[in-house]
């Protein structure tokens, strides 16, 4: 059994470094969202006994009301 670090939501980079700094090197699995997005952050979105699931999101910072 692979212990694996709590990195749900984080940026598949900054996820692999956490993993790796515990030594586990997981497996990626990469999921579409629906409507396909081809552009974006990829982000962790499962995380499962050495394998994390990742997909694409839009990382826009929403606009300041003043």
């Amino acid at each position: 059994m692979v212990n694996m670090p709590n990195v749900l939501g984080m940026r598949l980079e900054d996820a692999l470094a956490e993993c790796r700094a515990q030594g586990v090197e997981p497996e990626i699995v990469m999921t579409l969202p629906p409507k396909g997005r081809e552009q974006g952050t990829i982000r962790v979105i499962r995380v499962k006994e050495g394998v994390l699931t990742v997909s694409r999101f839009e990382d826009e910072l929403s606009p300041v009301v003043q």
